[in-house]
């Protein structure tokens, strides 16, 4: 089994391993500094590598984006120490790795079957808005008191 057979088989089990390290590690490691400046950018380094497989045959233009936006949240964890106290870097950062995490949820959402199923998604975020505003209606309930017959 070559390499890119490996991938594409297993992609979405690498996947979930580099997210589950990436998430979890933070709880191991005490020292902030060391994970700040060692982890995070390795950690990022197999995540994207992790995400490789998720974009194998899917074309030019998703792979170039995929792999300016690996290198940037790459970038973003190097170049921490150097901009500390920046919180226009600070808004950058985070506003990459929404992207960037993005990119990658809705090419594995495509890849799945749940596209079939995105009508409930918005059904699902309607009937939640109605209960919202269902839940508000009853606000003033307590302060009229209804006329019994």
């Amino acid at each position: 089994m070559n390499i890119k057979s490996f991938l594409q088989k297993r992609k979405y089990e690498l996947l979930l391993v580099a997210l589950i390290q990436h998430l979890y590690i933070g709880i191991v490691v005490s020292d902030m500094p060391f994970y700040v400046e060692i982890l995070w950018p390795i950690n990022m380094v197999i995540l994207g590598l992790a995400s490789v497989g998720v974009f194998i045959e899917k074309g030019k233009l998703k792979n170039y984006i995929k792999n300016i936006l690996t290198i940037i949240v790459i970038a973003f964890p190097i170049l921490l120490p150097f901009f500390k106290g920046v919180p226009e870097f600070m808004i950058l950062l985070n506003v990459s790795y929404v992207i960037f995490y993005s990119f990658i949820f809705l090419e594995v959402f495509n890849q799945t079957q749940l596209h079939q199923y995105r009508h409930y998604f918005s059904s699902s975020l309607r009937a939640i808005s109605i209960d919202r505003n269902f839940c508000f209606s009853f606000a003033n309930l307590g302060l009229h008191r209804p006329k019994f017959i």
